[in-house]
């Protein structure tokens, strides 16, 4: 699935992201859920790949920067609830494997 950095549109729906790269549940759903990536990203660090967590947070970034929160999922139909708050552990990752001074950028 090819999308902007700004929005693109998915079968219909608008869907919010910020970059191409971002893991989804079982690869049967074509968005992100936040309470999914959350865990993604701890089998993430363990497996070496801070690169896709960091995506993951600036998908996350762009969403709080964009609509004010981080809805369950980005498709337009989640606008209206969220999750338990998962982000800050997330920058938290991204702090221990890429120090505080990269962390302050996002």
């Amino acid at each position: 699935m090819e999308c902007s950095y700004k929005t693109a549109r998915c079968r219909g729906r608008i869907t919010y992201t910020a970059s191409l790269l971002s893991i989804v549940p079982g690869g049967r759903f074509g968005e992100i859920y936040y309470w999914d990536s959350y865990f993604t990203s701890l089998g993430l660090k363990v497996s070496g790949k801070m690169r896709l967590v960091e995506s993951m947070v600036s998908n996350f970034s762009y969403l709080i920067d964009t609509i004010g929160y981080i809805p369950n999922g980005n498709r337009t139909y989640y606008l209206g609830r969220s999750q338990p708050p998962f982000y800050s552990l997330m920058v938290e990752l991204l702090s221990e494997a890429r120090g505080r001074r990269f962390c302050q950028s996002i």
